[in-house]
């Protein structure tokens, strides 16, 4: 039970990480 919050926890941050790093090369372009 633990793990799998952790798990989805730990889904969201890259989610995240990942958007903040898709509007980052968007900004470049």
């Amino acid at each position: 039970m633990g793990t799998d919050i952790h798990i989805f926890l730990n889904k969201k941050c890259i989610a995240a990480a990942f958007m903040k790093l898709t509007e980052l090369e968007n900004g470049y372009q």
